[in-house]
């Protein structure tokens, strides 16, 4: 049914039904607000409605999905971006400037990053190799914003202890690292305080995962972690919660981030060795960075 509106989306008809629809949504998204008992009954009949046009959609070929999905994402560019709205209307139309279609590209971008990363860490050479070409894209924009408009990334940048930085085998000088990472507040509120000797190392996955929970997840009542806070971080924090995950995943073993330390430690057949050697391995990793 969906395909023959698409097909058909020329017919003077077919458009007055569909923005008649989408009108009568548009109010039903309005009204479906609060805690009365009509918002909640609207709210589940938006839903039914969702979902059958997700079913229509997914009776689609995967090219026209992609082509509708484009041009939803075009549509919001131009309604959320105040750039947008400016090309728009030097091609004569207008259009309204909408905040929550800025929203629907964020909430876009956090599911695409995931699933474009996941796709070229299998080894699809396509996404691969085009995968530098869009990082860069989002690099240089950070780096504008971080020069030119700093306090909106400050919040961010005072929980990170890292930050993304375009770089080439001569730049950046570590000076100019230092004057950005002083104008956004880098690791300013952050329990991790690095030192030029730490011996930290962010490129194995079991360090990233457990510096994401002390620094983005924010595990722990963010207490600088220093030689007298490890036992609190390790026994009271850290471990607690990986022992839970574990158990809930049904072993170490089930565990993505303790996977292989778990594999590897199980081979030597002892019990109660798995936890062990995960202890041993955070354990590791906080003295690292204890300031």
């Amino acid at each position: 049914m969906l395909e023959i509106l698409v097909r058909a989306e020329a017919d003077g008809v077919v458009r007055y039904l569909l923005r008649g629809a989408a009108s009568a949504f548009r109010k039903m998204e309005a009204k479906a607000t609060g805690d009365s008992p009509i918002a909640s009954r609207l709210r589940s009949q938006r839903d039914v409605v969702v979902a059958y046009l997700m079913s229509l959609l997914r009776e689609l070929d995967t090219t026209t999905q992609a082509r509708i999905i484009d041009s939803l994402l075009c549509d919001l560019q131009l309604r959320g971006s105040k750039e947008g709205i400016e090309v728009a209307r030097e091609a004569g139309v207008n259009i309204e400037y909408d905040p929550h279609a800025a929203w629907g590209i964020l909430l876009t971008m956090r599911s695409l990053a995931c699933a474009y990363s996941d796709i070229a860490r299998e080894g699809h050479e396509t996404f691969a190799s085009e995968l530098p070409v869009y990082a860069a894209q989002l690099v240089e924009a950070l780096n504008e914003i971080a020069c030119t408009k700093p306090e909106l990334v400050r919040d961010i940048a005072g929980e990170m202890i890292d930050w993304p930085i375009m770089a080439s085998r001569n730049y950046p000088k570590k000076s100019d690292f230092k004057e950005l990472a002083d104008r956004i507040g880098l690791g300013s509120q952050s329990p991790v305080k690095p030192q030029q000797r730490h011996t930290w190392k962010p490129d194995t996955p079991v360090n990233r995962y457990l510096l994401r929970m002390l620094t983005v997840e924010c595990w722990g009542d963010r207490r600088t972690l220093t030689k007298d806070s490890i036992p609190y971080y390790l026994d009271e924090v850290l471990m607690p919660l990986f022992e839970k995950v574990a158990s809930e995943v049904g072993g170490w073993e089930n565990y993505k981030e303790f996977a292989e330390v778990a594999r590897n430690a199980a081979k030597r057949g002892k019990a109660g060795v798995q936890r062990s050697e995960i202890r041993g391995r955070v354990k590791k990793f906080l003295k690292a960075l204890a300031s």
